[in-house]
Parts: C-alpha cells; structure tokens; sequence
C-alpha cells in the first residue's frame, strides 16, 4: 500500500526508534529474520550500489545519444563573431589598369542546403569595394560573395570537443555587386578579381575557426566525460544538432528523439534522456559528491547505520515531472531493511536557470524495517540527502558548459523548459 506524505514529511527513524522502544517488538515482527537481517541487508545494499553509475572505458563514438544540443543560425553567428578578428584589413588586385581594393565585413553563416556538401552551411562575406580605373578616379560601391562551408567537431581532449567552422577549406558560390559609373567590361573585370580576392580572404585570413568547444558537466569528477559528436545539419530547421555521449555506461533506451526545431525565441537547446540523469547522480552518489551514508535523523554521517540508492527517473507525456525513486537502506543498528520512496520533481525557469523542486513523496513499501515506515517516518529525506541531490540536478540540467578563445564569455540564459516523453529539454538565448 502506498503512503503520500507532501513536502519530505517522514523520518525512517521514526519507526525504527518506535520499534526499539516497544517491548517484543522484534519478536512480534518474526525475530531477525522477514529482512530484518542487518548482514543480509549490508550485503544487498553493497550488490546494489556497486552495480549504479559504472563508467566505460571509452565514450561512444556513433549515435544514438542520450543528450543533445541545438544551435540556431542566430546562435551561431553570436558565436562566430566572437572569435573571429574584429579589425580586418583591406586587400587589393591590380587588373591591368583597373585597381579593385576589397575592405571586408565579418563573414556570417546561415543554417541552409549547400548543394553537393551535406556537411557544410552558406557563409557571406559582406565587403566596401572601392574600384581605382586611373581616368574616372575612385569609384566606390559595395558587394557579398556566398560559399560553402565545411563544419565538423574536432576532438581536443576526453572532455573537450570543438565545433570548427573550416574556412579554410571555403567554396566559392556566388558574388553579387553593385558599383555605379563602370562600363560593362569594366564591371566584369571587377567581378572576376573580387570573385579571387573574397575567396582567397576568407581562406587565409580565418582559416579554421574553432566557434566553440562543449566541454563535460562539472560536477566534481574529472572522471566523468561529454563528448561532442555530428553535427547534423537540418537546413529545414535552420539548425545544427550535436550529440553528446558521456563515458557512463548507459542502457540501450537512454537515446533521446532527435528534436531539430527550436520553440520560437530561442537560439539554442539542451536535450537530456532521464537516464542520463539518473546514472549522472548515481556516479555522484558512488564518489561521494552526493553523500550516501546518514544518521537516524537524516543528517550526512559517514558512519551511519542509514545509505541511499537512487533507482529510477522518468518522464512521460502525462505528466510536467520528473519522476524519481529511491531506496533508503538501513543496514546497522540491530534492525535493518529499507523502504522504497518516489518523488516528483518539478522543473521551472527561475531568472535565466532551471531550478528543481521535490515534493509528493511517496512511500511504495519495503523490507525488514523499512515496512515500519508511518505517515511521520521520512523527514530526513528533506534534508542532506535532496538537498544535494536537487543541486547536483540543478549543475546537470544548467548545461553551460560552453567556452570560447574570446575575452568575453558566452552568457546561455534559459527561457523555457519542457519535460514529455521524450525526456526534458531546456531552451536558451545568447545574451547579447
């Protein structure tokens, strides 16, 4: 039978201390045995948590991913211009008596179809053209030539994965220009040396650019990897979706449902599998960085006779929460067992970040002296133990793990957050 209580409303030691002070009580409950073994429930504790948050030895290469996220057109110019030489200077080619002298804008990209190229995007170079014939003097006018742009991932360590915006490796596509006063010969002479000069400029003068690198979550353990993998480009869309794979070792079903298209509004977003989630806080739980081991009362004690397993989360359609389980264990003091505990937590834009709240805990059963447990029996999972739990949550889903060769850093700031059955996506902008 489930028992609710709202708000972290229990104390496991509450039954426990209930029972200790009732005269016969373990005789009335069957002796030691029906789970009140604390060997045996050491033991089962020790299996369990061993097998939670494993790590693999190497981060997958190939999708599908249990984490993603989606860059807009918008997102990545922001990026782009960021990192790219503020102060660029003039070239100029002499055809016979005609000087063409090119003063060029920052390049743009947009998220678009490149025929024959699935893995390149449009880049515009935008230009002040100023045309010397000699006879008629400086005639100015301005002009844009499109390419093509390669755009891969480049690994920099286990952790770090660069998005690289190859112009270097750039394609004339097209140029358009307007300079009054010139003859038509004159014009396509013009076209021709800014056709070079433009192409030429964006090879050599950017190179290859490094946009931006994701990095892996902070949490704590450098043990713990991201890497970026992709990109897939949606032209469609007008985005490009990079897959995250960490070096946890995942179930088969923690693969998110690629999801291109971003709510309007938002240059960017976070996509995260609930399993992800979940092994992420069983890795923190099994380093330490969530405390595992309680008192009686529910406060950290690295002695105490109570321990935490974090067992499920899910999401679904029906509902706007997260659902997590867990087990608390008591494996010392004279009577032991567990109990099973669900709670929801809620997610909601506080400011620019995703805040986490737990609440409507309830008590889905258990063994030995966990079935004890009262409508007064688990306070102490409002304490330490949630409260670490939805901090850790709250770094994991608050992915800002994104950096730059830039004086300034990159300010993600969410907009909105969404939890269905595809698991919880969180939708960001670019402070500008």
């Amino acid at each position: 039978m489930k028992r609710t209580t709202q708000h972290h409303t229990m104390v496991v030691a509450a039954a426990t201390s209930a029972c200790l002070a009732l005269t016969g009580c373990i005789g009335g409950l069957g002796g030691t045995g029906g789970g009140f073994d604390c060997t045996e429930q050491s033991s089962a504790f020790e299996e369990t948590s061993s097998q939670q948050g494993l790590l693999q030895e190497s981060v997958p290469t190939e999708g599908p991913f249990p984490m993603a996220m989606v860059l807009s057109t918008s997102a990545v110019n922001k990026m782009l211009a960021s990192v790219l030489n503020q102060n660029l200077p003039s070239v100029s080619q002499d055809v016979g008596p005609i000087t063409v002298t090119l003063q060029p804008e920052l390049p743009t990209i947009e998220i678009a179809a490149v025929r024959d190229c699935p893995q390149c995007i449009l880049s515009t170079l935008g230009f002040a053209v100023e045309v010397d014939t000699g006879i008629l003097g400086v005639i100015g006018g301005s002009g844009a030539a499109s390419l093509s742009l390669p755009v891969n991932l480049a690994p920099i360590d286990n952790s770090k994965t660069g998005l690289m915006a190859m112009m270097d490796q750039a394609t004339f596509l097209d140029l358009s220009v307007e300079v009054a006063g010139l003859s038509t010969g004159d014009i396509a002479i013009v076209e021709q040396a800014l056709e070079v000069l433009a192409s030429d400029y964006v090879r050599e003068e950017f190179g290859s650019v490094e946009v931006v690198q994701f990095d892996s979550f902070q949490l704590g353990d450098d043990d713990l990897f991201l890497a970026a993998r992709g990109p897939v480009i949606f032209p469609d869309e007008g985005t490009l979706v990079v897959g995250l794979h960490s070096n946890l070792l995942l179930p088969q079903t923690a693969t998110i449902e690629e999801q291109a298209r971003l709510p309007e509004g938002s240059e960017l977003g976070v996509q995260l599998h609930p399993e992800l989630l979940l092994s992420t806080m069983q890795r923190l739980l099994g380093v330490g960085i969530i405390p595992r081991e309680y008192d009686a009362n529910g406060n950290v004690d690295g002695r105490g006779d109570h321990q935490v397993t974090l067992e499920t989360m899910s999401s679904s359609n029906d509902s706007d929460k997260l659902k997590t389980s867990f087990r608390v264990w008591r494996t010392g003091g004279g009577l032991c067992g567990f109990a099973d505990i669900s709670s929801d937590m809620s997610l909601r834009v506080n400011g620019s970040f995703v805040e986490l709240e737990a609440d409507n805990f309830e008590v889905n059963g258990g063994e030995g002296i966990g079935e004890l447990l009262s409508d007064a029996a688990n306070t102490w999972i409002a304490g330490d133990f949630m409260n670490s739990l939805t901090e850790n949550m709250a770094l994991t889903v608050n992915y800002r793990e994104l950096s730059q060769d830039s004086e300034e850093d990159l300010k993600p700031q969410a907009n909105e957050v969404v939890l269905d059955g595809r698991g919880l996506s969180v939708f960001l902008n670019l402070a500008d």
